[in-house]
């Protein structure tokens, strides 16, 4: 399972009671951690406010268009 994918199941999960679909990147780093996650804080950050997010500036930014920013360290899941 590659990096994306286990932040996409993780964050099904998370938002299941959620109908915002909102989170806070600190939420999805703990809740790898806890199922031991063979990916580093920086590796799921890297994805999370870069390379899913869709209005992210980073150069890798917007690979996939999974995430939205809505607020300093708050995104959003995307249909």
């Amino acid at each position: 399972m590659t990096c994306r994918d286990e932040i996409l199941s993780e964050l099904q999960e998370l938002l299941k009671v959620r109908p915002q679909r909102e989170f806070r990147l600190g939420e999805i780093l703990r809740r790898m951690a806890w199922r031991n996650t063979p990916y580093v804080r920086v590796t799921i950050s890297n994805y999370v406010t870069a390379v899913m997010c869709v209005n992210s500036n980073a150069k890798d930014g917007g690979q996939y268009q999974d995430l939205e920013r809505v607020g300093r360290g708050v995104y959003r899941l995307l249909e």
